[in-house]
């Protein structure tokens, strides 16, 4: 299962995790952007500026420490990487 760029919009993050490994069958491949690097990019590029760099509709900011945590609390962290400027992981059924 896929969820991409998803958990940075839910105010609880870790509900939506839990829903997904509940219907998902082994595996779920999870993305969300790498902060505070994903804010400096939309600053470079002039992407709300008010907001420095924050995305209005990005209820969570998540650090590769604040992501690993999520997972490995709610499934089995398989794999966790980066692709600049998001990070992704591999998560299973189970807790880590």
């Amino acid at each position: 299962m896929l969820c991409l760029e998803v958990l940075e919009h839910l105010p609880r993050p870790a509900e939506g995790l839990r829903e997904l490994l509940r219907v998902s069958g082994h595996y779920i491949l999870l993305s969300v952007p790498h902060e505070p690097f994903f804010r400096g990019i939309n600053s470079a590029r002039g992407k709300h500026i008010k907001a420095l760099g924050n995305d209005p509709e990005h209820l969570q900011l998540f650090t590769g420490c604040a992501f690993r945590r999520l997972v490995a609390d709610q499934a089995r962290l398989i794999w966790h990487g980066y692709s600049f400027p998001w990070q992704i992981a591999l998560a299973g059924k189970g807790v880590s």
